[in-house]
């Protein structure tokens, strides 16, 4: 069987290390041509992901990038169509978290983790679509977080800037879909990355805790799941997925919308359940298969979530899910 990737070519930021790492090679591992998109300061972590991508026999290339530039934005995607001709893919995954109450949180760090959370996704997708509306089409899938779906406590600034993101993430879904633009958001839990690592113990179990699992994810799984389940999915031309919710066990909720946009009465698109669960991925094993759940099944699902959690209560009912099954606060 061919790669699911093969003679694609697209772009990863942030991927000198943790989530886009990962999901940078297993791109490559798919097929694809990649750009290692960085900080010029992260160069060696950059080449270091190339040099893992080039033995493994696929095509990188490091570029630097500092995705608050509108410039650098730009010419990265430039760069893309000069060295591989094309651009079918792009993965907005560079971010950074500042941990901190909201009155303690300095207004230069909201700035920053604004300016490069949200507006580096922005000003991403932005040139990623105008060459793609040239190009015939493509995907994108934008990082967020499951702050990006509800509250993390000492994260106000990442916070706001992952809901952000989802918007982004939905309104770009709905604008491109008829443009062959399929544009999504994964929202993983806690992925042990750079960013987790550099919190005490006691701040990596608070925010461990309101998961189903009790292991923090790895950024492999994070890569399987995102690989699988959008870029590769080639069928997936009418069904535009937009929020792969992933707690470490990889449960996904997407929503399709394909050419069912928001009409003038604010009519919502139809919503088709999707759920997996993950064992540990290898970077050996096969992708995970995508299990496509009934509209009504997930729909009676729901609705038994919502009459446990009246009676028990939401922390006891969110407490009690198993693992397969679970949804995210928010």
């Amino acid at each position: 069987m061919n790669p699911l990737l093969a003679g694609k070519a697209g772009l990863v930021t942030g991927a000198a290390s943790g989530i886009g790492r990962a999901c940078a090679i297993r791109f490559a591992q798919e097929g694809a041509a990649v750009i290692v998109a960085d900080l010029e300061r992260a160069r060696e972590g950059g080449d270091e992901t190339v040099q893992i991508i080039e033995q493994a026999g696929g095509q990188a290339e490091f570029a630097a990038c500092d995705v608050s530039s509108a410039h650098d934005n730009e010419a990265l995607v430039a760069r893309v169509v000069e060295r591989f001709g094309r651009l079918d893919f792009a993965h907005n995954n560079a971010g950074i978290g500042v941990s901190a109450p909201l009155h303690e949180t300095t207004d230069e760090d909201f700035d920053a983790t604004i300016a490069v959370n949200l507006r580096g996704t922005f000003l991403g997708m932005k040139h990623q679509i105008r060459q793609m509306l040239a190009g015939g089409g493509g995907a994108i899938v934008n990082t967020s977080s499951n702050a990006g779906l509800g509250a993390v406590l000492g994260l106000s600034a990442y916070t706001a800037s992952k809901h952000g993101i989802v918007g982004l993430t939905k309104n770009a879904a709905a604008e491109y879909a008829d443009d062959g633009i399929r544009v999504n958001a994964v929202c993983p839990a806690a992925i042990m990355t750079p960013l987790l690592a550099k919190g005490t113990p006691e701040r990596q179990r608070e925010i461990l805790a309101p998961q189903a699992m009790s292991r923090v994810g790895r950024p492999e799984e994070v890569a399987a799941a995102l690989s699988a389940s959008v870029l590769a999915a080639a069928d997936a031309g009418h069904a535009s997925p937009r929020r792969v919710r992933q707690p470490s066990d990889a449960h996904v909720e997407s929503e399709r919308i394909g050419r069912q946009k928001r009409n003038a009465l604010g009519q919502q698109p139809r919503t088709l359940f999707l759920a997996h669960r993950q064992r540990a991925v290898g970077a050996d094993d096969p992708p995970p298969r995508d299990v496509a759940v009934d509209v009504a099944q997930g729909r009676a699902a729901e609705a038994r979530r919502a009459r446990r959690e009246v009676a028990v209560g939401p922390d006891k009912a969110l407490r009690d899910r198993p693992h397969g099954v679970q949804h995210l606060l928010g």
